[in-house]
């Protein structure tokens, strides 16, 4: 299988093998997922002090998939997320990159809303100028390659992440007692037919959101060396999803339910306003970087399906010029989606997504993926049984990466 790979020479120290995938994961979620609050908002702080059991659905959801989708790569050697999908639901794997392609599409009309808001709100600066120069940066970041996109990504994370922190602290240290009042009255759901099971469902509709994601971490699993290094794996990945989370949610929690930040476009904005202009203004540059990286990496992620895609029709990749329309196509797209605006693109196109990506990824990885796991035969003794005396004689029956037997 082209997808396999190899397991790396030497002993893979413990960052490697545990912690290495996660970091990857939220490197790429934190821009799009949470950055501005709106998602919390949607999927958890609704539900007032039911919230937490949203948030505790997403990580249970994000740890199970995670350790399905690891310990298939580990078990198989599969690197990539072609090469599962072709495990899990064989030649209808391309159904994913054309999920991805239109959630992305939604993803980036959320960013660019996002970012013309937090320009607008911050600087001052008007919404189309916004979206003309993170066509333009974009643009720019793609034409001079991969390296510069990694080092946006790594870069407006590690910033944002320490943001998440330092911004969780000011709201709570000035808005604790009003946080600790709201879980002392069991703040009820601004819906009041809502239920803790309307919460927790909420949490796992928006996990499965994540299951477009799993590809950009799944290459690092070829430093695992045993199934606990799945495990603990999948168990970081979920919580480091989850934390920031928390840390959004109970920070909505201490305005609940103020009218001015649960319906705001950026629940954040509104939380920090009354910090100074200095706490704003830093918040909008952290969260700007983040989102223009994660836009950055969607288009793309975009550009490489098209051209994976292409290739699999027996068609020729796109070239330089071709990457170049294909960029400018889908910025325009999600330029126009953009005009819905953050909270309808999340609360309907962001569901939609996760439904769609929950069929055709995460009931698969449920079935055919939990059997593969107890019942597959691992790479490593597939080719040994391909290369042993019975095999080429034709003495003993074929075995198969799904474990079959003579």
């Amino acid at each position: 299988m082209s997808s396999t790979s190899s397991i790396p020479a030497g002993k893979p120290n413990l960052f490697k093998r545990v912690l290495l995938a996660g970091l990857v994961f939220q490197s790429v979620a934190i821009g799009g997922a949470y950055a501005t609050g709106r998602e919390t908002v949607e999927y958890a702080a609704k539900f007032g002090t039911l919230g937490w059991m949203s948030v505790l659905g997403t990580f249970a959801l994000l740890a199970v998939f995670a350790y399905l989708v690891f310990e298939l790569c580990r078990k198989f050697r599969v690197f990539e997320y072609r090469g599962l999908l072709r495990l899990l639901i064989g030649p209808f794997y391309w159904l994913y990159d054309f999920l991805y392609l239109l959630l992305g599409v939604t993803i980036i009309g959320v960013l660019i809303s996002a970012a013309g808001s937090i320009m607008a709100d911050t600087l001052g600066v008007p919404v189309w100028i916004t979206s003309a120069g993170l066509v333009a940066i974009v643009a720019v970041v793609l034409f001079f390659g991969q390296s510069v996109v990694e080092r946006f990504n790594s870069t407006g994370t590690i910033l944002l992440t320490v943001g998440y922190v330092l911004f969780a602290v000011l709201v709570l240290a000035v808005k604790g007692d009003d946080l600790v009042a709201n879980f002392r009255d069991s703040a009820p759901p601004l819906d009041p037919d809502s239920t803790a099971w309307s919460s927790i469902s909420s949490g796992l509709i928006y996990g499965s959101l994540y299951l477009c994601i799993f590809p950009a971490a799944m290459p690092v699993m070829r430093f695992a060396r045993a199934r606990k290094d799945s495990f603990w794996s999948a168990v970081n990945l979920g919580w480091l999803i989850a934390l920031p989370l928390f840390l959004t949610y109970f920070a909505v929690m201490a305005f609940y339910p103020d009218p001015a930040v649960l319906d705001a476009q950026i629940p954040w904005l509104n939380m920090l306003s009354g910090y100074g202009p200095w706490v704003v203004i830093v918040f909008g540059l952290l969260v700007g970087w983040t989102l223009l990286a994660t836009a950055v990496g969607l288009v793309q992620g975009a550009l490489n399906r098209v051209s994976v895609n292409l290739e699999d029709l027996g068609r020729k990749p796109l070239t330089r010029k071709g990457n170049g329309i294909t960029a400018a196509i889908t910025l325009v797209v999600a330029i126009v989606i953009s005009q819905a605006g953050i909270v309808d693109l999340v609360a309907k196109g962001y569901t939609a997504g996760a439904w769609g990506m929950l069929i055709v990824f995460g009931i698969p990885l449920l079935t055919r993926g939990i059997w593969l796991i107890v019942k597959g035969t691992p790479a490593a003794r597939a080719e040994e049984d391909a290369a042993s005396p019975a095999a080429e004689t034709g003495g003993e029956a074929e075995k198969t990466i799904e474990g079959t037997r003579s």
